[in-house]
């Protein structure tokens, strides 16, 4: 199914242009696109989900759940989950070496990773003028960003990007694009395996 290019965006919701769902319009948006793809004969659904908000990943979850429990068959959720290791198994493994950031830990929104997936993917986006400009933001608090007690735009200093954006380049972001596929395909395929995960 193509992408749903919407999700729960409360806490980038200052930054102008930044459009927003509500978590019970996600849930019945992927909900009715599931029940759809079941009566079509696709089995399993897997939902991949690439935005970490917490309230745009419980959506996705419960849909999930009402999905499975309806018996549309095996649904399964990836990429940013509320199950950290499911998280880390899709996005972090095979990525370290290759961070150029002074603190590859720290990398947040927008910040290396992301602006690297942009350079690589679609680079005639990307402004590398300001790019060139923009000082690293380690400067926030890890805890509030994690745990969405604050918004971007103050957790950010109103600058919209985590960690060091200037030390992305388009060959970080095909090694992490390459990489990030071949996690998410392993995580899919050991989940589909397993009789007792997936919802």
């Amino acid at each position: 199914a193509p992408a749903i290019p919407y999700g729960v965006a409360r806490q980038a919701f200052d930054f102008p242009g930044t459009l927003t769902l509500e978590p019970d319009t996600l849930r019945a948006l992927v909900t009715d696109i599931g029940r759809s793809l079941s009566q079509h004969g696709m089995n399993p659904l897997v939902i991949l989900n690439a935005h970490r908000n917490l309230d745009h990943m419980r959506a996705l979850e419960e849909a999930a759940r009402t999905l499975a429990a309806e018996g549309k068959g095996q649904v399964i959720c990836v990429g940013f989950t509320n199950d950290p290791a499911i998280t880390a198994a899709c996005f972090r493994a095979g990525f370290q070496g290759y961070s150029r950031s002074s603190q590859p830990d720290r990398e947040g929104h927008a910040g290396e990773r992301e602006t690297s997936l942009a350079l690589c993917c679609f680079p005639e986006l990307v402004d590398r003028g300001a790019l060139e400009r923009l000082d690293p933001n380690f400067d926030y608090d890890v805890d509030s960003f994690l745990s969405e007690k604050k918004s971007y735009w103050d957790l950010s200093g109103g600058r919209g990007y985590f960690g060091s954006p200037g030390a992305a380049t388009a060959e970080t972001g095909k090694v992490l694009l390459s990489a990030r596929g071949q996690n998410i395909a392993r995580v899919i395929l050991e989940t589909l395996r397993s009789p007792n995960e997936g919802s």
